[in-house]
C-alpha cells in the first residue's frame, strides 16, 4: 500500500495549525450551540413576521420587533461563523497539502 513521501508529511507539518486542529471537534460543538433549535424557530418567526409586514398584514411594527430579533440572529450566527470559519481553515490546510497521486506516494518496497 503506498505511503505518503517525507515530503508530503513535511508539508503537512509546515503547513496545519496543530493547536487549531485539536479544538475542531470543540469549535464544532461550541458552533452548536449558536445553530440550535431556537436559532431556527427564531428565524421562522422573523421570516413571516418578515412577509406579514411586506404584504400588508402587519405594518404596526412600532416596537421595530423584527429588527431587533434580526439582530440577535445576526450576532449568534456570527458566532456559529467564526467558529465555522476556523474549522475550515484547518481542513482547508489539509487538503492544500494532498498529494499528487502520481508522484508524492511512495511504495513500501522503496
Amino acid at each position: 500500500m503506498p505511503r505518503l513521501s517525507e515530503t508530503t508529511i513535511d508539508k503537512l507539518n509546515d503547513k496545519i495549525n496543530f493547536i487549531q486542529a485539536f479544538r475542531v471537534v470543540d469549535l464544532l460543538y461550541e458552533a452548536r450551540t449558536y445553530l440550535n433549535d431556537e436559532v431556527m424557530d427564531d428565524l421562522g418567526r422573523l421570516v413571516k413576521k418578515l412577509d406579514d409586514i411586506t404584504e400588508g398584514y402587519d405594518d404596526d411594527d412600532e416596537d421595530n420587533s423584527v429588527f431587533d430579533l434580526a439582530f440577535e440572529l445576526e450576532d449568534q450566527i456570527m458566532e456559529a461563523q467564526e467558529r465555522l470559519e476556523a474549522i475550515y481553515d484547518v481542513l482547508s490546510s489539509v487538503t492544500d497539502c494532498c498529494p499528487d497521486p502520481d508522484e508524492d506516494y511512495k511504495d513500501d518496497n522503496d
